[in-house]
């Protein structure tokens, strides 16, 4: 018999299939690093001396490195950190039906996903998604970024 990988959720995305809680989701989780995360906030994962989750900020030169949103509140690796797919989020203007279809990028408030691209000097420009509906997102942080001069 062959190895199986499946996915939290469905094979089948639907933004009626994720939970009402912020930071919930369906989709690809890590449970890695032992930093203490809250729930919904976006953070960039970075090793100084041991692994560690920071807050993701659009004017941190770490912003290119790995990106999710905790699923919890506590140690990312028991709450879990998510990776990829749909996520319900809440408590800012980034994820509204007015957005749908549109991009969501790291914003410069550390923790936080926006709809206004970065535009300072020294700001990382990456989209970390794109809305789908009020409060729901596709997460899928773009593997690449720019930083403005």
């Amino acid at each position: 018999m062959a190895h199986k990988y499946e996915k939290k959720g469905s094979h089948n995305y639907s933004p009626t299939g994720v939970g009402t809680s912020n930071g919930n989701g369906e989709g690809d989780i890590m449970y890695h690093g032992s930093t203490n995360v809250t729930q919904g906030r976006l953070y960039v994962f970075t090793y100084s001396e041991a692994a560690e989750w920071v807050l993701a900020d659009a004017d941190n030169a770490n912003s290119g490195n790995l990106l999710a949103v905790a699923m919890g509140t506590g140690a990312a690796d028991t709450v879990g950190m998510f990776l990829r797919g749909m996520l319900y989020m809440t408590g800012g203007s980034a994820v509204t039906l007015a957005n749908a279809g549109k991009p969501v990028y790291i914003s410069t408030s550390a923790g936080v996903m926006t709809s206004t691209i970065p535009s300072a000097s020294n700001d990382y420009v990456r989209i970390v998604g794109y809305n789908i509906a009020n409060n729901i997102m596709w997460f899928n942080p773009d593997n690449s970024f720019i930083k403005i001069a």
